[in-house]
């Protein structure tokens, strides 16, 4: 992540001896604004094979280039998206950090119904394919406490979650929203200077939704 910080003030020689010099970063110098690239991991796509496994969309489906595949299974997912951070040093230890996370795609679960041989030119139809694709967006106000360059946090967020199901042919998208909290750990080299390098992890604790029943 690439951070930039207020502009610095500079000592004239009529400032005050540094003994005697407020430890508190002057006002222009307080707001911060970082843009940083990140990836995940984890997330909502073991719930939704339990589910596809419940309503018999586990079997073994033909597919022209891999053969047999078993089902259900996930793959694909976003692999990285901008994140924008805006601060406030309240003190030289404390902070404000508003956050926004744009809509994020997880690995989507293909599901299977039917018999596992390709039905005949001319039969009715007797399978039925269905993907269902989570996604996530968040925006978090994070308190922070800072040390030597180090920085530990922890906030509120807002998350909007949706589903992408898509039936072989009939799409039907759903969404909900759910209060959650941030915990973040991270830090940023150099300090003190109009642009540094950030680096972070976050645990995003989300609760439980429920979705369905799916047409």
């Amino acid at each position: 992540a690439l951070a930039t910080a207020g502009h610095a003030q500079e000592v004239g020689p009529g400032a005050a001896p540094p003994a005697a010099r407020s430890s508190e970063p002057p006002a222009s110098s307080r707001w911060f604004v970082s843009l940083s690239v990140a990836g995940q991991s984890g997330g909502p796509m073991t719930d939704v094979e339990a589910a596809m496994r419940a309503g018999a969309f586990d079997q073994t489906a033909p597919r022209l280039t891999e053969g047999y595949e078993t089902h259900p299974y996930t793959s694909g997912g976003d692999s990285g998206w901008p994140v924008l951070t805006v601060g406030y040093h309240l003190k030289p230890r404390l902070g404000l950090r508003l956050q926004a996370f744009p809509d994020r795609e997880f690995p989507h679960v293909e599901g299977y119904h039917g018999p596992a041989t390709r039905p005949t030119p001319g039969a009715p139809a007797d399978r039925a394919d269905l993907t269902v694709t989570p996604s996530i967006q968040t925006f978090a106000a994070l308190a922070s406490y800072e040390r030597f360059g180090l920085r530990v946090a922890a906030g509120p967020s807002l998350n909007r979650t949706r589903l992408d199901i898509d039936g072989g042919g009939e799409s039907v998208r759903e969404q909900e929203t759910r209060l959650g909290l941030v915990l973040e750990a991270g830090g940023e080299w150099p300090r003190g200077t109009r642009v540094m390098v950030e680096l972070w992890a976050q645990y995003n604790l989300v609760g439980s939704l429920e979705y369905g029943p799916v047409p």
